[in-house]
């Protein structure tokens, strides 16, 4: 594009910004209406090439851009007026943050004038978000004083800044004088984009930052065999694994390891063929508290993102080994303070190389108390699974991981859904992705997110959330009309926070439980159906669970499922099925 063509000079460099996104290669665009934002809003959808879509909440919009920069692993964009729906996005901000997903934030801004004396819709929004972003930088108002090549190459650098080795979110802030509407003005001269004719005659971005994948030393790489080949007792760990490619570098791994794999329910492992080490019940065995008295691994090398399981945590703390953590970043990711070896890099290319290294192959062998209690709680869970049990949240979360088709997306709501899945959630079938925000592990912005992702792999996909999550992102349903493979919207709706059942607070006898704990809110989800025009069953037992699951998954475009379950005696099950695979191991271990 022409900036000389544009009929204002807002136009000129909103123009430059959006097209300079898009042969930075973003996922697209994701809008909310307002009338600061009128020339970034415009520029987009003038842009032939521009992928865009818009949403009234600007939260729900920050999230289904998460979503979308998740699954495909480039950056997606956010534009929003100035003022309060610029806060909106800080809950995806901070999320993105934590969990290193690359995000850029285009935020329309008032002009200096209009700051600090009062005028309507006017935030302080320079470094609005702080330590969250990666960087970020208030562009001034537009000016034929200054080089459209700042606008280019301040693109650029926000790109290179959010798909750093340490990726994440990034903020460019807007000052728009009027006119926001795209009316001529005369102030751009026949010249102004004459430094550009290089730029508007190739299809390539302004400026290039070149660079890959940090390298182990010579030192780094020794110290980490020497680390390997020299341990007694080995054990693998994927925590979450952002893509399929992560996952498929991750196998061959643990194949040419040995060591027992414990992969989080996000490392995408659980339905990965011939991976014959791998624990499947990790989180489960650990409910035994004897098994370190037989198994007590004295080196962890631990891959990817965090473990959702507490009961792991807890145990690596309890053993005390000597902890590898493969991240790509540097950051501290560490909560039990046990890493004596940090390698910042990511997972896949880390699999790769230490794949090919020699003399790694089976330096460990599997333990036979892990096996045999690995085996055990299978077998238990199967029991359980065919002895006609009633409809339930573990039951409904089984029932996702062995019905979704090959290829297909599952996306886990926080609080009690990812913990379920992590848990219980096995065998998946090949081909099943599994996502969810565990970054900072909120229940806001889940549908969005799951929405986002869906839109990039264009797969069928299963969203299982609580009530609470639900209710709490309930606006992002309206973003589902954007969504035209199966979407399944599975909701456990316990009447509440069934997850703080689980925790001592639910023993404490305080008498504000129920009421500042559990929440009850006595609302079901037909109603929502209706008003985003949702497909609604609220099946009655696991039977008609199985047959409406697997119709909403011939169906195209969105269904929602209410899955009613009693919060106190959901608990109670969970808690008598762990007792019963405890005493099992402890049974025919003796």
């Amino acid at each position: 594009m022409d900036p000389a063509e544009a009929p204002n000079l807002n136009y000129a460099w909103c123009g430059l910004l959006v097209e300079e996104l898009i042969r930075q290669g973003v996922a697209g665009f994701v809008i909310s209406p307002g009338s600061r934002n009128a020339p970034l809003t415009v520029s987009v959808a003038r842009n032939e090439r521009a992928r865009y879509w818009m949403h009234f909440d600007e939260r729900g919009a920050a999230f289904f851009a998460l979503g979308l920069a998740k699954a495909t692993g480039q950056p997606a964009v956010l534009i929003c007026t100035s003022g309060s729906a610029t806060a909106n996005y800080w809950p995806a901000v901070v999320e993105a943050d934590a969990s290193g997903i690359p995000l850029i934030i285009v935020t329309a801004d008032r002009p200096p004038e209009l700051l600090d004396c009062g005028a309507n819709q006017a935030i302080k929004q320079s470094d609005l978000y702080g330590s969250y972003v990666r960087w970020e930088c208030t562009l001034p108002c537009p000016t034929p004083d200054i080089d459209p090549a700042y606008v280019l190459s301040t693109v650029d650098q926000a790109v290179s800044r959010c798909k750093a080795a340490n990726p994440g979110p990034v903020h460019l802030n807007c000052m728009l004088r009027e006119p926001l509407a795209p009316n001529a003005d005369g102030t751009i001269s026949d010249h102004y984009s004459d430094k550009l004719s290089s730029w508007e005659s190739r299809a390539e971005p302004y400026t290039v930052y070149g660079g890959g994948c940090p390298t182990l030393t010579d030192e780094v790489q020794a110290h980490l065999l020497k680390s390997i080949q020299s341990c007694d007792s080995g054990l693998l760990v994927f925590g979450a694994l952002t893509t399929k490619d992560e996952t498929a570098r991750a196998a061959p791994l643990a194949r040419e390891l040995g060591w027992p794999v414990f992969a989080d329910v996000c490392a995408g492992l659980r339905g990965f063929p011939d991976v014959p080490s791998l624990m499947s019940q990790g989180d489960l065995v650990l409910l035994d508290d004897e098994l370190t008295n037989t198994w007590s691994p004295d080196l962890v090398l631990h891959v990817g993102g965090p473990m959702t399981s507490k009961r792991y945590q807890s145990f690596v703390e309890r053993v005390q080994p000597e902890y590898i953590r493969v991240c790509n970043t540097r950051s501290r990711r560490d909560p039990g303070h046990l890493v004596s070896f940090h390698i910042a890099m990511a997972p896949g290319p880390f699999c790769a190389w230490l794949t090919t290294c020699d003399g790694i192959s089976n330096t460990t062998p599997i333990p036979d108390a892990l096996r045999d209690r690995n085996a055990i709680c299978a077998d238990e869970l199967e029991t359980w699974e065919n002895s006609n049990y009633p409809l339930s949240e573990i039951g409904a979360a089984r029932l996702v991981a062995e019905q979704s088709p090959s290829p297909s997306l599952i996306f886990l709501g926080n609080s009690m859904p990812v913990r379920l899945m992590d848990s219980f959630g096995y065998p998946f079938v090949p081909n099943v992705h599994v996502a969810a925000n565990r970054g900072a592990s909120g229940i806001d912005g889940n549908i969005a997110t799951a929405a986002g992702m869906a839109l990039a792999v264009e797969q069928p996909t299963t969203l299982l959330v609580g009530d609470l999550t639900a209710l709490h992102d309930l606006n992002s349903l309206a973003l589902l009309q954007h969504v035209e493979t199966p979407f399944v919207v599975v909701v456990l709706n316990n009447d509440g926070g069934g997850i703080f059942h689980h925790l001592p607070i639910a023993k404490s006898d305080e008498p504000c439980f129920e009421g500042c704990f559990g929440t009850p809110h006595g609302l079901d989800f037909r109603a929502a159906a209706t008003l985003f025009n949702l497909p609604y069953e609220r099946p009655i037992d696991i039977a008609e669970f199985t047959r409406t699951y697997g119709r909403a998954l011939k169906t195209p475009g969105p269904t929602l499922i209410e899955v009613a379950v009693e919060r106190e005696a959901s608990h109670a099950g969970h808690v008598a099925l762990c007792k019963q695979l405890r005493d099992a191991m402890n049974t025919r271990q003796s």
